[in-house]
């Protein structure tokens, strides 16, 4: 974001708002209140993300239905090798012709279900079937990491918690619409008029 950039922001909502009576010092005022007052909410509703995340690594078999997903389970715990059967069984094109292989992924990325299961599981450890919207997956764990965040990362995740909390907010938003504005813009309107007007009434 530029300085230029905010220099040509800053004139068009002036040049908006000064038919309206506003004038630029009252629009500074309001302007840059709400841009601090913005910030210090973001800031507290973002102060708990963390720096940091959990990662996992996983490989997974993904089958229409859940006599197949057992079928596969069953050959596994009689030593069969989860790439092959992946290549063999599994629907996920992406991956059926690696192993399975996902490879590493945050919490968040995947379906419920599916992260419930694999960040339970302990290295080399293979889930019971797990159902999800895509059919069922038998999952084995590779491995678990915590990995900093970047500066991109953090800034991405303090922005979804952020959005997160707004739309909350818009949701439990109650709105009401009073049917005598109408009465109150006049030919050539002020905010200042508008403002007076509506004082006034009861």
């Amino acid at each position: 974001y530029t300085l230029e950039g905010f220099q040509a922001e800053y004139q068009k909502a002036l040049d908006y708002y000064q038919p309206l009576g506003m004038d630029e010092t009252a629009y500074r005022q309001v302007f840059f209140y709400d841009q601090l007052l913005r910030q210090k909410v973001y800031d507290q509703i973002t102060q708990d993300v963390p720096h940091e995340q959990e990662m996992v690594w996983a490989r997974h078999i993904l089958v229409a239905d859940k006599a197949t997903a057992e079928l596969v389970r069953n050959l596994l715990a009689v030593g069969q090798d989860f790439g092959q059967l992946a290549a063999e069984y599994s629907t996920d094109s992406g991956t059926k012709e690696k192993g399975g292989d996902l490879g590493w992924f945050p919490r968040g990325k995947m379906v419920a279900p599916f992260e419930e299961a694999a960040f339970s599981l302990a290295i080399g450890e293979i889930s019971q079937p797990v159902e999800s919207a895509f059919g069922w997956h038998i999952i084995q764990v590779l491995g678990h990491e915590v990995r900093p965040l970047t500066s991109e990362e953090y800034n991405q995740a303090r922005e979804e918690r952020f959005q997160a909390w707004l739309n909350e907010q818009r949701a439990g938003a109650r709105i009401v619409i009073h049917d005598y504005w109408p009465d109150l813009v006049p030919s050539h309107p002020t905010l200042q008029e508008a403002l007076d007007n509506l004082s006034s009434k009861p």
